[in-house]
């Protein structure tokens, strides 16, 4: 199988299997929608994408053996340790609503330098948002999920084994319904984020397909850049489709 290390600027995909086959008879929709959660991570000088299936087994675990309830304030104050990862409903953090989190996210884009300083231990701190470790993705995550609307967010730190570079992303996800109204998660839409970096000192570019049609928006402040990917938020009306929200941001090293 074609790996990131193979061809880092390919478009490539890293399933995280089910030893066997590719879904156990007995796993439910909900259950596959999970197993089949999608990360995408800009890769590379040249850009490519990263698509790595992340089975959250937490969603395999029985009822008895959850864990209990815990609030941000009960975190660590390291906020990172080497617990494995899974994913924690919305009503685990009624704080961390999607725009709470994109502007964690800024803030940590705002304390680098260069990307040579980012770091789980790092993006836990500056978000103050406990990483945890999720071997399906080789990567540590923190996930909410919402389920009365199906939405996925998930702040995520990658470092490539081989080739050595890294990432932290936030993306807004919704697998059962991949075009679904994005108005939940949409409280900081793109012009928000933009305005954001643009008084951080970032600049902006797009790149475009070769219909013209805007593909991704690129910020770049000295070794740092910043990779937008932005969405209509739904399709139910001109002024919606008008609107355009953020799935995706990652930042990277400029060069």
């Amino acid at each position: 199988m074609l790996t990131v290390e193979d061809e880092p600027n390919a478009f490539v995909v890293l399933s995280a299997r089910i030893v066997g086959k590719e879904y156990p008879e007995d796993m439910d929709g909900p259950q596959r929608s999970v197993v089949e959660r999608t990360r995408r991570i800009r890769l590379g000088k040249f850009g490519g994408w990263l698509i790595a299936s992340i089975a959250l087994t937490a969603c395999a675990q029985s009822p008895h053996k959850s864990a209990a309830v815990r609030s941000p304030a009960s975190e660590p104050s390291s906020m990172f340790s080497s617990e494995t990862f899974k994913p924690s409903s919305a009503s685990d953090y009624p704080d961390i609503t999607p725009k709470e989190i994109g502007q964690r996210f800024l803030k940590l884009v705002d304390g680098l330098r260069s990307i040579d300083e980012l770091s789980p231990e790092r993006v836990a701190e500056a978000t103050r948002l406990p990483m945890r470790y999720a071997p399906a993705g080789k990567l540590h995550s923190f996930t909410i999920h919402e389920p009365k609307t199906g939405w996925y967010y998930a702040l995520d730190y990658y470092k490539s084994p081989g080739l050595g570079w890294k990432t932290a992303s936030l993306e807004f996800r919704n697998p059962g319904t991949p075009d679904a109204d994005m108005a939940p998660v949409c409280g900081m839409d793109f012009e928000a984020y933009a305005a954001v970096l643009k008084s951080m000192g970032f600049t902006m570019a797009d790149t475009r397909d070769e219909f013209g049609r805007i593909v991704e928006y690129r910020f770049y402040r000295g070794a740092i850049r910043i990779s937008v990917l932005p969405r209509y938020e739904a399709q139910s009306s001109e002024e919606k489709l008008g609107h355009p929200c953020v799935e995706s941001i990652s930042v990277h090293g400029a060069d």
